[in-house]
């Protein structure tokens, strides 16, 4: 069962409120108990109560926004999104009811895509340094893509991927067009050897 008056009070001892008031529409109000997501994008949370038996827990925004807005009931087409675009922020006149559509539209129009690059992507299984590596090698010696991929554990088809500059394409190395002479003689059935680096 979720009682709502204990939610408002335990809701409102993690807010810290700026110094000019909950009357403020300016400030973020910050969130200071738990933050999840991933770096620079971490949302407040908050246990709300129970529910056959099971904790319930909601985004401390959204807990705000009900709060503010006599607990009116959000769809499940609909988010809580922020002006402020700053997620540990709960204060009510920073958000408002939109649909996921609404929530892209405005942080495309506001430049705040996150596209992970390298590493930083969740499915990264090389780094700079080997990808750097066999971008080098591949002009050195004469190795299939199927043997680096072995060497590396990737697909021959992410290896030519990464050598057409398809992928990791933050990475500069100036070998860019090197390679694509070599690979271009390989599809000739001409190997291409360079010596030096």
């Amino acid at each position: 069962m979720i009682d709502v008056k204990d939610v408002v009070r335990r809701f409102w001892v993690k807010v810290d409120i700026c110094i000019h008031g909950k009357e403020c529409k300016k400030c973020c109000w910050m969130w200071t108990a738990s933050l999840v997501g991933r770096e620079g994008m971490k949302y407040g949370q908050l246990y709300i109560g129970t529910l056959k038996g099971r904790r319930v827990r909601k985004a401390a925004h959204v807990v705000s926004w009900k709060i503010y807005n006599n607990m009116r009931r959000i769809n499940e087409n609909e988010e809580i999104m922020h002006s402020c675009d700053n997620p540990p922020c709960v204060n009510p006149h920073h958000l408002s009811k939109g649909t996921n559509k609404d929530n892209v539209d405005d942080m495309v129009q506001k430049g705040r895509q996150f596209h992970p690059k390298g590493e930083l992507h969740g499915e990264a299984k090389l780094t700079e340094q080997k990808v750097l590596w066999l971008r080098r090698r591949y002009l050195k010696i004469d190795m299939t893509q199927e043997e680096f991929g072995k060497i590396l554990g990737v697909s021959s088809v992410k290896v030519g991927q990464i050598l057409r500059g398809e992928y990791w394409t933050h990475i500069d190395d100036g070998l860019q067009s090197r390679i694509d002479i070599k690979l271009r003689g390989r599809r000739n059935n001409r190997p291409v050897y360079y010596s030096g680096t």
